[in-house]
C-alpha cells in the first residue's frame, strides 16, 4: 500500500523524471518506518528533509534503476565512473567484487567542505575473510601479559592476548579473601578467640614510671 501510494505521488510531480520505481519505494519505506517508530515511542519526531539535505538513495535490485555492472554506475541513462582506491589491502575488495551484487546505495559524505559521493555495494553471502598471513612478509611480535603487538613493513596491530579466555579475577579475589586469616570466621581462628568465640582482649602494657630527672623537669617552675 505504501509503495503504490508513493509511486502515484511520484508520477504526478516533477520528481517522476528523476526517480525510478525502486528508489521511490525505498524512500517511502524509510519515511513510513520513521513515522511508525515515532508512534511506538522508539525514535524521536521525524523531520522533513529538503532536496539539498537528502544524502542517500538506494535501489531494490541490480537489474533496474541503480545498477553496478563491474564498471561504471548506471542510473537513468547516466554512466558514472567510479574511483577505486589503488591499494587493495589483503585482496579483500577483489574477493568481494567477485560475488554478485544485490543492490546499490549512493551516499554523500561532507569532507572538509566538499560533498563527495560514494557508492556502496550490497553483495550476496558473507563478508570475505581477511587472510591471516601474507606470503613472504616479515613481521615483529611483542608478547605482553595481556596484549600482543605486531609490526610489519606497511601495517601494525595491537590486539588483546587470548580475548576468548575469561579471566576469573573476581573469583580469585574472593578466594584470596577467604584464605586470609583476617577475614576467616572466629571458629577458624582459635588462637585469636576466646572460649566462647569472642575476640581476645590483649592487655595493654603499663608505661614505665618516670625517672628522677623527668620528675624534676616537670616540677621546675620554668616548664
Amino acid at each position: 500500500m505504501t509503495d503504490r501510494y508513493a509511486i502515484q505521488c511520484k508520477n504526478t510531480c516533477w520528481i517522476g523524471n528523476h526517480l525510478g520505481a525502486d528508489e521511490t519505494q525505498k524512500i517511502a519505506r524509510r519515511a513510513f518506518q520513521a513515522v511508525e517508530q515515532y508512534a511506538l515511542g522508539v525514535r524521536g519526531r521525524p523531520h522533513f528533509q529538503r532536496t539539498t539535505e537528502f544524502d542517500s538513495i538506494e535501489g531494490k535490485k541490480n537489474t533496474a534503476g541503480l545498477r553496478f555492472k563491474a564498471g561504471p554506475l548506471e542510473w537513468f541513462g547516466l554512466r558514472l565512473p567510479i574511483l577505486l582506491d589503488p591499494v587493495d589491502r589483503k585482496a579483500w575488495r577483489a574477493e568481494a567484487l567477485r560475488r554478485s551484487t544485490k543492490f546499490c546505495r549512493v551516499r554523500r559524505r561532507r569532507v572538509r567542505g566538499e560533498d563527495p559521493w560514494y557508492v556502496q555495494l550490497v553483495q550476496e553471502g558473507r563478508s570475505p575473510l581477511v587472510p591471516a598471513t601474507v606470503p613472504g612478509a616479515v613481521v615483529g611480535l611483542d608478547l605482553g601479559p595481556s596484549a600482543v603487538a605486531v609490526v610489519g613493513a606497511s601495517d601494525a596491530l595491537l590486539a588483546p592476548l587470548c580475548p576468548g579466555v575469561v579471566q576469573p579475577w573476581k573469583e580469585t579475589k574472593r578466594l584470596e579473601r577467604a584464605m586470609d586469616q583476617r577475614h576467616q570466621p572466629r571458629q577458624l581462628r582459635p588462637a585469636r578467640s576466646g572460649e566462647e568465640g569472642r575476640p581476645k582482649v590483649e592487655p595493654v602494657p603499663a608505661l614505665p614510671a618516670p625517672g628522677r630527672e623527668a620528675a624534676r623537669t616537670r616540677a621546675s617552675p620554668g616548664r
